[in-house]
């Protein structure tokens, strides 16, 4: 997949081999949006109608990575760019350097909607939704207690194994959804093999990565449950006949950007930083608006500091 080669090169330089893609997509019980006569969400607009539809009789429309830190942070960032908007002046999808102008844009009218969204679809969402990650998030739709979920493609599989989900044959899956008007930008994630340079073993490592990453052991690893990353599996008629999920796939990895999260150092510290503001806004310690300007100056001190230019 081209947008996974990028995630695997870094200034020109190739820095490991990709061999597990995956993105976020919508997964939705065909059964619950039928017995209410609700159509497949087409946008944001149209899955928070039907999120506060499905909240009832003990059924919750959905469920968020609102965890405080890293899991809503990172949620920020699946979001921000299918409301239109970027988390710093010069990361963009088309962007030629994302990484010039690192000055954020945490506190932009698009940034405030993403959390006011968030705020608001708490309701929606299960007993101690400020709580949930993503195992949880996962196990609420596995084990039927919400009817539609954001998710990473690497847990679908597991909704199909009759030991961990009681919904093996009530659920479907369609592109991660964008605000109307907006271009969906599927968030991109995965797993890359790299050889380390002090290895004594290179050329076994070297023979081996080039072993899993073949056509045909691919396949096999795919059809055990693993990410697709090749072209070529997604194009498998006996992958698509076992995980008919994989058009879905063909369709994000078209869409998708590499740079979703910033791929730099400092990444996991601003995740986490932004993900705590928007915690405090959540739980109404601060409102929305004061949260994501202290988060939008404590990043961009952060960033300052270690040498990229930011314009705050």
């Amino acid at each position: 997949m081209p947008s996974f080669q990028t995630v695997s090169n870094w200034k020109g330089a190739t820095v490991g081999m990709p061999f597990g893609a995956y993105f976020v997509m919508m997964h939705y019980r065909k059964d619950l949006l039928s017995k209410a006569g609700i159509a497949v969400p087409k946008n944001i607009e149209e899955f928070q109608a039907a999120s506060a539809k499905l909240t009832t009789g003990g059924m919750f429309g959905t469920a968020f990575n609102n965890q405080r830190g890293g899991a809503v942070g990172q949620a920020y960032f699946e979001f921000i760019y299918n409301f239109g908007g970027k988390p710093f002046k010069s990361m963009y999808p088309g962007s030629k350097a994302p990484y010039s102008d690192m000055t954020p844009l945490l506190n932009s009218p698009q940034s405030i909607a993403v959390v006011k969204f968030f705020k608001d679809m708490l309701k929606n969402q299960p007993p101690g939704a400020e709580n949930i990650a993503w195992d949880e998030r996962s196990t609420n739709f596995a084990t039927g207690k919400v009817a539609m979920i954001n998710s990473w493609s690497v847990t679908t599989p597991g909704f199909t194994d009759p030991t961990k989900s009681n919904i093996t044959d009530k659920f479907a899956t369609t592109l991660y959804l964008a605000k109307k008007g907006v271009k969906a930008v599927p968030p991109l994630g995965g797993w890359v093999m790299g050889i380390n340079k002090y290895s004594t073993q290179k050329q076994a490592a070297w023979d081996y990565i080039k072993w899993f990453t073949s056509a045909e052991t691919h396949k096999k690893f795919v059809l055990a449950g693993g990410p697709p990353s090749r072209l070529s599996t997604l194009a498998d008629p006996e992958v698509k006949a076992k995980q008919p999920w994989v058009g879905v796939l063909s369709a994000s990895q078209k869409l998708s950007y590499a740079e979703c999260r910033p791929r730099i150092p400092e990444s996991f510290q601003v995740i986490d930083t932004i993900g705590t503001y928007i915690s405090k806004a959540l739980s109404g310690d601060l409102t929305v608006e004061d949260a994501m300007n202290q988060a939008n100056a404590e990043v961009g001190k952060l960033l300052k500091s270690k040498g990229y230019k930011v314009s705050l």
